[in-house]
């Protein structure tokens, strides 16, 4: 859009250049022409271009505020010295020409009627008068002073920027020299403060830096776990694994578990070594464990040891021919796991005879508008965005609540993601599976609300149900059981902090903010809106900022605030 403006700009310039250059082209033929019927006609053809002259000075301006909001220059010197220049020209050439030009144009018409009231004398010595060259002068003096403006664009003082103020964090440094950046070290750390210093050794030519987030940073995801036996379904997994770590830019780390006489310990070394040159091969570089247990022990067991953000398993028992069942490996890894955890179609893929993983076109994201949905959903958002993948948005139950609910949900898309929106009647797990077949759809997310705590022995749970059902990838995002680390910037949730149950809010610069969940009006326990970003009550719809102060009632007092002890 800016660019359009800047063109509607240079063409009123080139209109007004034009109509400027027919006049000053009819000052410069007066002073040779003595004929006045010519003349009379000269100063003709200079008064209509006038009219071009007011158009496309208009133009000129308005195109040219519009793009000085757009291209912020209106803070910057050059452009109100340009503006200065212009307007004090165009008053001083039309103060001295507008009265000349009448006086010729009375005089040249009187003596091509025959009037002899001017000798031709006197009529030649108005059309030598040195006003047209002083007209001249200024103009183009003025038009060089207005290009000298736009092209070198100089300070002249003021508009300049203000003294850096420091975040306290990483420090960053621009260079430019020779019209082109130094292209070092360009990079900061996402969701942490950082001073961004710019040094401009093209003199008198103004820069523009523009700050933004690489989509396939390492923003989410910076640990994956998976868990191999040398099994087909394994590999199938591992595959999954090594694709996300490689456009994610996370590390991978293989875990191998043995247990004689099922596996042996040489058994499982040779296991590891060859998916850590499978991951070669897909050109990551893996970090492996072998450890003697249970293989959904040990692979929980590391999971927590590295700190790892996500856990890959297939949905095939590892090393046992069972479909994906309670005990199994996947199960226990949904239902215990401190982290997200992917369950990739491996029996699908198998009984298809496919072994490369899935691209993830299509991401399938199930809510019901509670805070955890909700949460689960950021998550396939941004894994969306990361991955360049479409998504498809299903509620399930009353159609106009679900209207609502969804578009409150796309509303917390990253820039760039697109998300279909689908209302459907029906068993929450059932729809959301069809929809997923139906739509196409590689990956479904869902929340682990109702997989961990007491209420993980209840199969009938959507999330697990969903992770049961599927024939897709299913990406189950912890949403329940959080830490205060695991809270993202701009973001909050309810977590026991020391035993303590707190609503907990974190700040674009990383400060936390705690208060107490329970609502001051009938002592409800609110929930975090992240499309709002407040704290809303279920029971009577009170509102709360992030820091607990009323927004909107029948509440009348803040949320009690609370001290978050290291």
């Amino acid at each position: 859009m800016y660019q359009w403006w800047v063109f509607v700009h240079l063409a009123g310039v080139f209109g007004f250049l034009a109509s400027h250059g027919v006049s000053m082209g009819v000052l410069l033929r007066l002073r040779r022409e003595r004929d006045p019927r010519r003349v009379s006609e000269l100063i003709e053809l200079s008064g209509s271009s006038v009219r071009w002259f007011y158009v496309s000075t208009g133009v000129l301006v308005g195109a040219g505020v519009v793009a000085g909001f757009l291209g912020h220059w209106w803070s910057q010197g050059w452009i109100w010295a340009a503006i200065a220049v212009l307007v004090i020209s165009s008053v001083a050439m039309i103060r001295m020409a507008r009265p000349y030009y009448r006086r010729v144009g009375v005089i040249a018409r009187a003596k091509a009627a025959g009037s002899q009231a001017v000798t031709e004398e006197q009529f030649d010595s108005v059309l030598r008068s040195r006003t047209p060259g002083v007209v001249m002068g200024i103009g183009v003096v003025a038009l060089g002073l207005i290009l000298y403006f736009m092209l070198f664009k100089p300070t002249l003082g003021f508009g300049e920027t203000q003294a850096p103020v420091s975040s306290g964090g990483t420090a960053i440094r621009v260079t430019a020299k020779g019209i082109a950046f130094d292209t070092k070290a360009l990079h900061a750390p996402a969701s942490r403060p950082f001073d961004l210093s710019f040094d401009n050794e093209d003199r008198g030519i103004q820069h523009n830096v523009a700050v933004y987030t690489d989509s396939g940073a390492r923003m989410g995801y910076r640990k994956i776990v998976i868990g191999t036996d040398g099994s087909d379904s394994a590999a199938i997994a591992q595959a999954s694994a090594a694709r996300l770590a490689k456009r994610l830019r996370a590390q991978l780390v293989i875990v191998t578990a043995f247990d004689p006489p099922a596996i042996t310990e040489e058994r499982a070394v040779s296991v590891l070594a060859s998916a850590k040159e499978a991951a070669l091969g897909d050109r990551v570089e893996a970090a492996t464990w072998i450890q003697r247990g249970e293989p959904a022990d040990i692979i929980l067991q590391v999971a927590q040891r590295e700190g790892a953000d996500l856990i890959v398993v297939g949905n095939k028992g590892m090393g046992k021919a069972t479909r994906f069942r309670l005990g199994s490996v996947p199960d226990r890894a949904a239902h215990y796991a401190d982290c997200d955890l992917l369950i990739v179609d491996t029996t699908g893929a198998l009984a298809a005879g496919e072994s490369a993983p899935k691209a993830y076109r299509r991401i399938v994201i199930g809510t019901d508008g509670s805070p955890t949905a909700s949460e689960a959903a950021r998550k396939g958002l941004e894994l969306a965005m990361r991955l360049g993948s479409s998504v498809t948005l299903v509620y399930v139950g009353d159609p106009l609540l679900g209207a609502i609910t969804l578009e409150q949900t796309a509303a917390l898309a990253p820039e760039g993601v697109e998300a279909d929106q689908r209302v459907v009647q029906g068993d929450p797990a059932e729809e959301l599976c069809r929809i997923a077949v139906d739509s196409q759809g590689d990956l479904v997310v869902v929340g682990n609300k109702g997989m961990s705590g007491a209420r993980r022995f209840l199969l009938g749970s959507v999330p697990n149900r969903v992770a049961h059902l599927a024939s897709t990838d299913v990406l189950v995002a912890k949403t329940v059981d959080r830490t205060l680390d695991e809270i993202a910037p701009g973001h909050g949730a309810i977590i026991d902090v020391a035993g303590r149950r707190l609503a907990v809010y974190r700040d674009d610069d990383g400060q936390l903010v705690a208060v107490s969940p329970r609502c001051t009006h009938m002592g409800c326990t609110v929930d975090w809106n992240d499309s709002e970003r407040t704290w809303d009550c279920p029971c009577h719809g009170s509102r709360y900022d992030v820091r607990g102060q009323v927004v909107r009632g029948p509440a009348a007092k803040p949320l009690d605030p609370e001290e978050l002890k290291a």
